[in-house]
């Protein structure tokens, strides 16, 4: 199953993700800096640097994360 996971680097979220993972799961995770990618990425995890607040504040270039999510 392809699992969309928001939170995943943080404390509950990074054991989720590797449960997910260890069940055989694909897991793409929405993460706000390239270190927590990172860190979701080591954890098996597919990241994706963004926000899901896009046009609510000033945040710099925002990633639309509907558009990376999309199945190839």
């Amino acid at each position: 199953m392809n699992v969309f996971l928001t939170g995943a680097s943080g404390y509950i979220g990074s054991s989720v993700l590797r449960a997910l993972f260890a069940h055989g799961h694909r897991v793409t995770a929405v993460v706000r800096s390239d270190q927590k990618g990172a860190a979701v990425r080591d954890a098996g995890g597919d990241a994706i640097v963004g926000d899901l607040l896009i046009g609510t504040d000033d945040r710099r270039d925002p990633v639309p994360v509907g558009e990376e999510c999309a199945e190839d």
